[in-house]
């Protein structure tokens, strides 16, 4: 037998503790065992919001990320590394992922964080614009999370704090959404809406 990966997912309820369903996939492939879960769960998301399950279609990892293999291991490689604040080897994976698919828009949005975390501001602008070219491929929610991003770096408060916004009405438990907003509102010297909204 090939050398796989077993992905198992458990959807839990958060009033009461209870399965509301789970799965398990294998696969040697594990941008199909994405697509796999992708396509398994959003179905199960729709029933348990009372939502029809011919509403939701569901999108293939390709289509949101991109369609080479190599990128999308570079790209989750530069992701590990950033959140165990390892920002060179984050640069480097996260590079290498947009030189092997160009039209790669979320590994350009997180190139340009971890540039502006080692203060590459210039640098952070540009790739950030490169992002926001090639958003088609964005879901709504890194759309808008990009369009934050890049005018707190043009100094456009307004903006960010209305795509952030945009963001906590359709989810409102996104928590870097939130982050984000409360701190916009700070600089902006609303302190009593800030702690408005960290309620």
């Amino acid at each position: 037998m090939a050398e796989g990966f077993l992905l198992s997912w458990k959807m839990i309820s958060s009033t009461d503790g209870s399965i509301i369903a789970s799965d398990a996939f294998v696969n040697s492939d594990y941008m199909m065992l994405a697509d796999g879960v992708v396509a398994n769960v959003l179905p199960k998301l729709a029933e348990s919001c009372g939502l029809s399950e011919s509403g939701v279609e569901p999108k293939k990892v390709a289509d949101l990320t991109t369609s080479s293999a190599e990128a999308y291991s570079h790209f989750v490689d530069g992701l590990h590394a950033a959140d165990e604040f390892r920002l060179e080897d984050a640069e480097t994976a996260l590079l290498k992922a947009t030189m092997l698919d160009t039209t790669f828009a979320l590994a350009y949005s997180h190139l340009a964080q971890v540039h502006l975390l080692q203060n590459n501001y210039d640098v952070a602008k540009t790739l950030a614009e490169k992002a926001w070219r090639k958003r088609f491929k964005l879901t709504e929610k890194d759309r808008l999370r990009l369009e934050a991003f890049r005018a707190e770096l043009n100094m456009d408060p307004q903006t960010a704090r209305a795509a952030n916004e945009a963001i906590l009405e359709r989810f409102p438990d996104d928590i870097d959404a939130l982050q984000s907003t409360i701190h916009t509102i700070f600089r902006q010297g609303h302190l009593d809406d800030a702690f408005k909204h960290s309620d």
